[in-house]
């Protein structure tokens, strides 16, 4: 191999230990954020039965298990939302993403109604299935 190659192969190999190291660093801090953000809130008892009672993923037409969901805060707690039952819902794992980085917006419009704006601007509005979310707070829908 001509020596230019070499040195281009060795720079090549150089920057890609350095992409790693920086993508495991990332990856460290993640974590970190994420174990302090699982001591900073807490769901109570009835919070956390409430939103357990729900039969699937709140997105629209998604028939998801609520088993196999993930608790979104409507308004993101690093934004001073709440973790209350008025500001939580069950989203499946790919509708939790796409509400985060896909252009979708969600609102809480009470009594456990959630308004969601597609990217496109269509507005869709799903219910909860079970009367515990239909009693929660916030503001109170049309």
């Amino acid at each position: 191999m001509p020596r230019a190659a070499a040195v281009r192969v060795e720079a090549a190999l150089a920057e890609v230990a350095e992409l790693e190291a920086t993508i495991r660093a990332a990856q460290a801090r993640q974590f970190e954020l994420i174990a302090e953000a699982s001591e900073a809130f807490h769901l109570d008892d009835a919070v956390l039965a409430g939103l357990t009672t729900e039969d699937q993923c709140r997105f629209p037409h998604c028939s998801r298990p609520a088993t196999r969901t993930d608790f979104d805060h409507t308004e993101g707690w690093a934004d001073g939302g709440r973790t209350d039952a008025a500001n939580l819902a069950c989203l499946c794992r790919a509708h939790h993403r796409m509400k985060h980085h896909g252009g979708w917006r969600v609102r809480q419009l009470g009594r456990g109604r959630l308004e969601w704006t597609s990217p496109t601007g269509r507005v869709q509005v799903t219910e909860p299935e079970y009367a515990f979310m239909q009693g929660v707070g916030g503001a109170q829908g049309p």
